[in-house]
């Protein structure tokens, strides 16, 4: 999920920043949505068991240009420059035990986010 909010006194000069907030958020998630963008294969741990919820959280401190263009290339480099933990699944051991996961945050032993492409609005 994209969500998108404005410091006090950072929003659009006319007013209406909780609408545009809201429009940029779903843009900007709706240009996310597509396998073209997030390979969301490799966000599975294990495939309809466990996966990685993504959120992304832009706070936009003033607004002088195009807003879109801004956020959405704030938004790749946050997601080009994020690790995933090395992720590890522990089998259950006895029946009617759930499986657990043993998580190393490590950066070095980290997969890079499976970002494809960019997800400009042109």
């Amino acid at each position: 999920s994209v969500s998108v909010a404005f410091s006090e006194g950072g929003g659009p000069r006319a007013g209406g920043a909780e609408e545009t907030s809201r429009q940029l958020s779903v843009l900007l998630e709706a240009l996310c949505a597509g396998d073209e963008v997030v390979d969301r294969r490799a966000l599975c741990v294990v495939p309809g068991v466990f996966a990685w919820d993504v959120h992304v959280d832009v706070l936009v401190l003033t607004s002088g240009g195009n807003l879109l263009d801004s956020v959405s290339l704030a938004m790749c480099a946050a997601l080009g420059e994020t690790v995933l933990p090395q992720v590890e699944v522990l089998e259950a051991m006895e029946e009617g035990e759930v499986m657990q996961l043993r998580v190393d945050d490590r950066p070095e032993v980290g997969t890079p986010f499976p970002l494809r492409r960019l997800p400009l609005c042109v």
